[in-house]
């Protein structure tokens, strides 16, 4: 193959969740979801999950009530609920479109084809959706969206215009600061 681009992964998430620790990506070429899980970061080993679709640009997200979720899409955005092992997708579980344009707050300087690299928090009781959109013509922009239900509705804002930083997030420093 002369160029992979279109294939293979990217965003991927990283998260730390009851001591274990949890990355996960898309792979177009295998066209599954994968995720990852250890106790160790450094030392392993790693256990392996994978199952289809590929869902592009996902989020891997714990809730408080024990639920997971992945958020994917690229511009419409959907909320899907995984099994507890976290092996698919959960029959009967959350499906479902809960914003159609994350581009949107962007969109007053030129229209943009990405809404993408997903990115959900919870702080203090609030969720926080992090996304990447381009507006041609324009900067690449981080639009934060936020909402008191993991079902929306969803309030979007432009956070951050700039000409090279791409996918935001939120890191917590365990000391109630968070940056």
């Amino acid at each position: 193959v002369k160029s992979a681009y279109g294939r293979g992964s990217w965003a991927s998430c990283i998260r730390y969740h009851d001591g274990k620790y949890y990355v996960s990506t898309f792979s177009a070429t295998s066209g599954k979801t994968h995720i990852y899980i250890t106790k160790n970061i450094e030392k392993g080993p790693w256990k392996a999950i994978s199952f289809r679709p590929s869902y592009h640009d996902h989020s891997l997200f714990f809730d408080d009530d024990g639920k997971v979720y992945l958020i994917t899409g690229n511009k419409k955005l959907s909320l899907i609920e995984l099994n507890e092992d976290l092996s698919g997708v959960k029959q009967g579980g959350v499906n479902q479109v809960i914003i159609e344009n994350t581009s949107e707050p962007s969109e007053n300087v030129g229209v943009s084809g990405l809404g993408e690299g997903s990115q959900l928090f919870k702080v203090n009781g609030k969720y926080y959706l992090f996304n990447i959109t381009w507006p041609r013509g324009g900067m690449r922009t981080v639009v934060i969206h936020r909402a008191d239900k993991l079902t929306g509705p969803w309030e979007g804002r432009v956070a951050l215009q700039d000409l090279g930083v791409a996918q935001g997030g939120l890191i917590d420093m365990r000391n109630c600061d968070w940056y």
